[in-house]
């Protein structure tokens, strides 16, 4: 390498050793020149000393140089390392624009993916539909369900995404899909997810109409209700209307007794006066009793009928 030249070569030191060497020996001499100035000017440094702390600091010198030496040697590797970032670097700008690329892509993608799922299932509800139309009057001499019962002469009337009605030899029944055999599961199609989203359907459209039902016999029973005060204030009014009628009738009743009693009374006199003066005289006081008897019975009837109907109010 070029700088493993500048310290050394085949032919000698190298370029640097030797400037090296050569500032060492200037060193040397410029010490050297210090310390016969010192020693001149009387200073209480000696020239071992001088020699000594000058190896120290050639010491650190050349450990300096090996350290440098030993960086250098680590330049080749460095430089494949920073080549190889640079590649990596160059690569992760390449897959970055293609994930950008790729993630533009992703929304029509989805909708791709949306509609052949949509299609798909489209496509299994019409072939569901269609192998359960024609399950219809299927007979099977025999159906034994998983749970051991069995089923003689059956006719399967209905498949629906639950299981299958069937017209067999002791009646109806109807048999879910998780207990008949795998081979009837497979050939009608069953699914659970359909199973439980048809489940839940049929129990909510049952919840409506219950709810429905429950409304419509509350508002009967309101309705029922309302007629009945109806009735209720009808038939009332209708009593107060026969007890007016009632009471006019007794009061005309009660006149027409005063009246007989008063004609009985006249009657009376009047046959008393006739046998006192010796004339013969017709009485009707018979009749008049006999109609009396009748309004007072008439009028207690009246007053018994106001009596039940008062108390019916």
């Amino acid at each position: 390498m070029l700088f493993d030249g500048l310290f050394s070569s085949v032919k000698g030191p190298g370029v640097i050793g030797t400037i090296m060497a050569f500032i060492v020996f200037l060193g040397f001499g410029f010490l050297f020149m210090l310390a016969l100035d010192s020693e001149s000017q009387g200073g209480e440094k000696s020239l071992a000393f001088i020699v000594r702390e000058t190896e120290k600091d050639i010491e650190g010198t050349r450990s300096l140089i090996y350290t440098g030496e030993a960086s250098l040697q680590q330049i080749p590797h460095l430089e494949k390392t920073v080549s190889a970032v640079n590649r990596a670097n160059s690569r992760n700008e390449s897959l970055t624009a293609e994930i950008s690329s790729m993630n533009g892509h992703l929304p029509t993608l989805k909708e791709d993916k949306n509609d052949l799922l949509a299609e798909w299932e489209n496509y299994k509800n019409q072939f569901r539909t269609y192998i359960r139309s024609a399950a219809v009057g299927t007979s099977l001499p025999e159906l034994k369900t998983t749970d051991g019962k069995i089923y003689l002469d059956v006719v399967i009337s209905k498949v629906t995404a639950i299981g299958i009605h069937i017209r067999y030899k002791d009646g109806l029944s109807h048999i879910k899909f998780q207990a008949l055999p795998e081979d009837i599961q497979e050939y009608y199609q069953y699914d659970k997810d359909q199973m439980l989203s048809e489940t839940k359907r049929i129990a909510e459209v049952s919840h409506s109409l219950n709810k429905a039902a429950a409304a419509a016999h509350a508002v009967n029973q309101a309705a029922s209700a309302v007629q009945k005060d109806k009735d209720k204030k009808a038939e009332r009014d209708k009593t107060i209307v026969r007890i007016a009628m009632i009471e006019a009738q007794a009061n005309t009743l009660t006149g027409r007794i005063s009246q007989l009693e008063n004609d009985i009374v006249s009657a009376h006199s009047a046959a008393s006066s006739a046998r006192a003066a010796g004339r013969i005289h017709l009485s009707n006081v018979g009749s008049l009793r006999g109609q009396l008897s009748q309004k007072r019975a008439e009028l207690l009837r009246a007053r018994m009928e106001i009596v039940e109907l008062k108390a019916s109010l």
